[in-house]
């Protein structure tokens, strides 16, 4: 029995999968949300810009407001939701591949920042439920301000590993190349968000005002009759989706995917993990019927 345990089908398969090929997908699955609700805003929906609430109380636009006006919400929400799959992907491959280069440091950092990033896109889709104009500002900025931080602290991981590698097939101009990008992303992207936040704070309402502020009232009076549009935060948000992007193309790691066997058996094994020299190793057996089938896949960061 324990020569046939160890009598290995061929390897089925290879494959493998690289988180920035899985960001690169978002590019795609966004810009159909994105088009496909301009669309329903400029032929179907009702938009009334002097009514807008998001307008009234930042003074500026985020492509974001193509999403709040049904139709366009139906098909959005969908594709939002496939883009919120796609990041998970790729913060689960991210955290897997570091454990296989190895480093506690690395390791701890990359999985804070890939637990952040699979809770808030997940709230993110709250966007869509809690549309301004019937909830509040408030309760419909704070999931995109949630989903919006945790990419950004999760590129800023991406930045420090690339940065500590010592991989010498990444050149240093490489290198500092994406430390350069990564960080410039990041500023702009929580210095947004802490701009939003100063606004929402403004508009809460104190004192015996308390409740009353635009950010948390939807019944408070709208008129943009006299605002004054601010066309810088609009023309850094539209560029954030795009800077927000490049990742999948300027990440040096993106040429070290995991690498993935396929093996069968014809008998069952027992269950065994282990690793060594930055290889993860796992079996398993699967029983099923009279015969008995083992799965086993290795990873490894590629060469």
């Amino acid at each position: 029995a324990a020569e046939t345990s160890r009598r290995a089908i061929p390897r089925l398969s290879r494959n493998f999968a690289s988180p920035e090929y899985y960001w690169g997908l978002t590019l795609v699955v966004l810009a159909a949300g994105y088009g496909s609700s301009a669309l329903c805003l400029r032929f179907f929906a009702g938009f009334d810009r002097n009514r807008d609430p998001i307008l009234h109380m930042y003074s500026t636009y985020h492509p974001c407001i193509l999403l709040d006006y049904l139709p366009g919400t139906l098909f959005a929400q969908p594709l939002f939701d496939l883009s919120v799959l796609l990041y998970q992907v790729v913060a689960v491959l991210a955290l897997v591949r570091t454990v296989c280069v190895g480093g506690l440091g690395g390791m701890l950092h990359q999985a804070l920042t890939s637990v952040l990033l699979i809770v808030a896109t997940t709230i993110f889709e709250l966007v869509f439920t809690f549309n301004p104009s019937k909830t509040s500002p408030l309760a419909h900025s704070l999931p995109f301000i949630g989903n919006q931080s945790s990419i950004a602290f999760f590129l800023l991981s991406q930045m420090a590993h690339v940065y500590f590698a010592t991989d010498p097939a990444i050149p240093k101009e490489k290198r500092m190349r994406f430390v350069a990008y990564a960080l410039i992303f990041a500023v702009l992207e929580l210095g947004g968000m802490a701009w939003m936040a100063v606004n929402l704070l403004t508009n809460l309402g104190y004192g015996e005002n308390y409740g009353t502020g635009m950010a948390i009232d939807p019944n408070a009076p709208v008129d943009n009759s006299h605002i004054h549009f601010k066309a810088l935060p609009f023309i850094l948000a539209v560029l954030q989706i795009f800077n927000q992007w490049i990742y999948a193309i300027t990440s040096p790691l993106k040429f070290r995917p995991l690498v993935f066997d396929i093996l069968a058996s014809d008998v069952a094994a027992p269950a065994r993990l282990t690793a060594s020299g930055g290889r993860f190793t796992m079996s398993d057996s699967l029983e099923a019927g009279r015969g008995a089938a083992k799965l086993s896949t290795w990873v490894e960061a590629g060469a």
